[in-house]
């Protein structure tokens, strides 16, 4: 055995080393050269199917998730601009329904002191109608259907009922 052979029989690690076996010098070099087996070729191959599977995986759940924020977001928005106009007509309404009540009650009425009582309260609950139909109208400042039922049905029952 020449000194090269032996030097590289012998590792970096010094003379106390435990010498390689024969021919495992150039054994990388024919592992490069030596054909895989097919088991170890399947493994690979499913390998990349379970990376490739995994990043499709990922990449949907981030598209979903973005389609979520973005209807979430949307649906706040819609909510934040149909709050007020909900509140507005909700308002308008219960206005609508006390002023038809608290009439029919002056109407109903025959003693003189309850009849000028239910006018009072009437003229009263016509004012808050009017503030609301005016909130209605602000809330929804484009709507000429709002402001012709509200305000349209103001104006036909101050109307005196008979003449």
């Amino acid at each position: 055995m020449s000194a090269s052979q032996a030097a590289a029989q012998v590792p970096a690690l010094g003379p106390y080393a435990a010498p390689r076996p024969q021919g495992t010098a150039d054994a990388s070099a024919r592992g490069a050269a030596r054909p895989r087996s097919a088991v170890a070729r399947w493994k690979r191959q499913l390998s990349g199917f379970a990376a490739a599977v995994t990043t499709l995986l990922v990449l949907v759940a981030l598209g979903s998730a973005t389609a979520m924020w973005h209807v979430i977001g949307e649906v706040a928005r819609a909510e934040a601009l149909d709050e007020p106009r909900s509140r507005a007509a909700a308002e308008a309404r219960i206005a609508v329904v006390e002023v038809e009540r608290l009439l029919a009650e002056t109407i109903a009425e025959e003693e003189p002191g309850r009849v000028r009582a239910a006018a009072v309260a009437s003229i009263a609950a016509a004012s808050r109608l009017e503030d609301a139909v005016t909130a209605l109208r602000t809330a929804m400042p484009g709507d000429a259907n709002a402001a012709e039922k509200w305000g349209g049905w103001w104006t036909r029952s101050r109307r005196p009922a008979c003449r």
